[in-house]
């Protein structure tokens, strides 16, 4: 079958909402799509991706970049997350996830993108790995903390009138600690290690899926009501600072009827050492990246679960 292979464009994303439908079974909206991918913040790039087409012109594939800037020491470079990548169940086996990611690179590398990342999952890891010769840097660790409470918001998912309470007790219960984002440098961002260059226009977009900051007396974390809770990243300095910002954290949620706290760190990071002395991780999505033309050391850039393209 021969396939067409368009660039995105404000006119044709609409053409996503099939695919996320298909290989998701997620029904995501245009505005959600055009807020996600207008990462204009990142020097200006946006729309770095492709959508493969078949005869019909019915949407078959997408692969596409999410830019964005990494800072290390001194320097802030131009880069990009991978991620969306998906096939219709009726394309699948026919190499478009290769030829997609192929002419995507070629685009980034012509808009000074100096390398791409992503947390690929189980199903798309050999692809990276095989195909596109990916370095696997590690896997993140995933922190989850049990909370003993009427699940509302596990409920909410089958019966959507107790998880609108919960997200109302939820909103009321923290209102007051939220703060105006602000440029806020990551946690991971430290003597010898890089990380994604947090300016106030890059918390402006990511709130695009209903993350914010909030600020406690030990500390301020960046936060998002999922069903369960989701720390994007926390600012403390001390392990004791964090305890405690937990176990606020842990009331927050027994009040409002969400029954686990989710974090995913790099490992051997500054959250990760403070959690690890006290709680047990588990493995979590692998770490890769494919290097076109920087000369940073790729291995010591390190990322938070806020990070991802879907926080």
């Amino acid at each position: 079958m021969e396939y067409i292979f368009e660039r995105i464009n404000e006119q044709n994303l609409k053409d996503l909402i099939p695919l996320f439908k298909s290989a998701f079974n997620q029904d995501i909206s245009l505005d959600f799509i055009k807020k996600k991918y207008d990462t204009y913040f990142a020097n200006g790039k946006k729309h770095i991706g492709f959508i493969a087409y078949d005869a019909d012109r019915n949407p078959a594939a997408y692969y596409g970049v999410f830019p964005l800037l990494i800072k290390y020491k001194d320097r802030i470079i131009l880069a990009a997350q991978s991620g969306d990548t998906m096939t219709h169940k009726n394309h699948q086996g026919k190499g478009l996830f290769t030829k997609l990611a192929l002419k995507t690179y070629e685009l980034a590398k012509t808009e000074n993108i100096e390398f791409v990342f992503g947390f690929p999952s189980a199903s798309s890891y050999p692809g990276f790995v095989k195909k596109l010769s990916w370095i696997h840097n590690g896997n993140m660790q995933k922190y989850r903390f049990i909370v003993p409470t009427l699940p509302l918001a596990e409920t909410g998912e089958k019966i959507p009138l107790l998880g609108n309470i919960s997200n109302r007790l939820f909103n009321a219960f923290i209102k007051d600690k939220i703060i105006p984002y602000e440029r806020l440098e990551a946690s991971t961002v430290e003597q010898n290690k890089g990380g994604i260059y947090r300016s106030k226009e890059y918390y402006q977009y990511k709130s695009f899926s209903g993350c914010f900051l909030v600020k406690f007396p030990e500390g301020k974390v960046w936060i998002k009501n999922d069903v369960g809770i989701k720390l994007g990243d926390i600012w403390c300095e001390t392990e004791q600072q964090l305890e405690k910002i937990i176990g606020r954290l842990k009331k927050l949620a027994f009040l409002s009827g969400i029954n686990r706290i989710d974090i995913h760190v790099n490992p051997g990071s500054k959250i990760d050492k403070f959690l690890s002395s006290k709680n047990k991780a588990t493995e979590g999505l692998p770490i890769g990246y494919v290097n076109f033309t920087s000369n940073i050391p790729l291995e010591k850039i390190q990322y938070m679960l806020g990070d991802f393209d879907t926080f």
